[in-house]
């Protein structure tokens, strides 16, 4: 009885470290979740119950239930299940770890004074906290990329890449030189292919390196970008479930300045239907998880660069692409209308024959929000002289009665 609740204590205190810390300073490769999985079914209901607790905690920090729960029998499982389903959203949610290391403090007392007596609160990255998949090392034996440029028929070209993609569909890839030798390969399908089940597959496998393996795979992923990029003109493959959604995860690897450079010769493209595409996974980007998680304060960091680039177009002939850039002004000057700059880098550059389609658009993204567009181009309209040929109301008067 006595072992038992020294177990119980010891159990309890790694929910309380867990709980303090967090769980990239209590990392699961710790060990102690399976040690949780172990002793959940002891006939001890201290015990148990302090399995349950560090379980529960764990689910709360990183958003899902554990791995290592998978090996538990069926019925502790589903009390894993029911117990995080009880929890309210309160409760389920978690900030910033309470405490730090003593090596910690001191840089982060530091960090808070030089940011006025604030630290910015930075969300927890989960992916930090997955266990890496050794994708390629399950690969058949004989299979290479380049085998499918001698297949005949689409559908084998499909199948040998599929068996690629359904390896590296994982949340996170251990590095390894063999992704970037896919490169090559990749950048060839991208570029000529033209059966779309076969674009697609090639497409999912750019994507899902650029998700797994984040900045390990920067290099090749601004190797890819461009690529993929210059099939924004073709209206079969620019699609969500082709091409639209790799790129979008090209951003887990490669930096957002790089992106800019690559997008903005596509915002200035002849074509309308590249300038709306281009300009719509622009404002998409700004919003990305992945582009969020890097810079999350994108919006207001790359204000400039980004008003500079889809300024131009909102003088363009096509109205769908006017309202297309003035949509995307709107949501860049709601996301920095607390900033001095918004005056100088976007109000004072829109043409004032174009504020109408910028107040049309701010309405829809800002709501019941006043245009502060509008009082900006009245102001020096109210304080201008009269045009040539023109007459105030007193002046028309002071004549009239000099000519009666």
């Amino acid at each position: 009885g006595f072992l038992k609740k020294q177990v119980a204590l010891v159990f309890r205190l790694l929910h309380q470290l867990l709980s303090d810390f967090g769980p990239l300073k209590m990392h699961h490769k710790l060990g102690y979740l399976n040690l949780m999985v172990k002793y959940v079914t002891d006939s001890d209901r201290g015990i148990r119950e302090a399995c349950y607790s560090v379980l529960l905690e764990h689910s709360c920090w990183t958003g899902a239930i554990p791995d290592a729960v998978k090996a538990m029998e069926e019925p502790q499982r589903k009390e894993v299940a029911k117990r995080l389903e009880g929890l309210s959203e309160e409760e389920k949610a978690r900030g910033e770890p309470r405490r730090l290391y003593r090596s910690e403090q001191g840089a982060a007392a530091a960090e808070a004074e030089a940011g006025g007596g604030t630290k910015a609160s930075k969300p927890l990255d989960k992916f930090d906290l997955v266990e890496a998949s050794n994708a390629l090392k399950f690969l058949p034996k004989g299979w290479c990329i380049e085998k499918v440029f001698s297949m005949e028929k689409w559908k084998e070209k499909q199948v040998h890449l599929q068996v690629l993609t359904s390896l590296m569909d994982t949340k996170r890839l251990a590095p390894s030189e063999g992704y970037a030798a896919l490169v090559p390969s990749l950048q060839r399908i991208l570029k000529a292919e033209s059966n779309l089940p076969v674009v697609t597959e090639a497409a999912k496998c750019v994507g899902l390196m650029a998700r797994g393996l984040r900045k390990e795979f920067e290099r090749p992923a601004k190797q890819l970008l461009p690529v993929a990029l210059a099939r924004i003109n073709d209206k079969s493959v620019w699609k969500p479930s082709i091409l639209i959604e790799p790129v979008e995860q090209l951003l887990w690897s490669v930096p957002f300045e790089f992106f800019l450079d690559e997008i903005q010769p596509h915002v200035l493209s002849k074509s309308v239907f590249v300038k709306k595409e281009a300009i719509g996974l622009l404002l998409r980007t700004l919003d990305l998880p992945s582009v969020k998680q890097a810079c999350p304060d994108v919006a207001q960091r790359f204000l400039a660069p980004l008003a500079s680039i889809v300024l131009p177009v909102l003088e363009d002939s096509d109205n769908g692409v006017r309202h297309e850039a003035a949509k995307f002004l709107a949501a860049l000057v709601f996301a920095n209308l607390s900033s001095a700059e918004v005056g100088p880098v976007v109000f004072d550059r829109i043409p004032a024959h174009r504020s109408n389609v910028f107040e049309e658009e701010w309405r829809k993204v800002a709501k019941d929000e006043p245009c502060p567009l509008a009082g900006r181009q009245r102001e020096p309209a109210s304080h201008a002289p009269p045009a040539a040929g023109t007459t105030t109301g007193r002046s028309a008067s002071a004549m009239r009665s000099r000519t009666g």
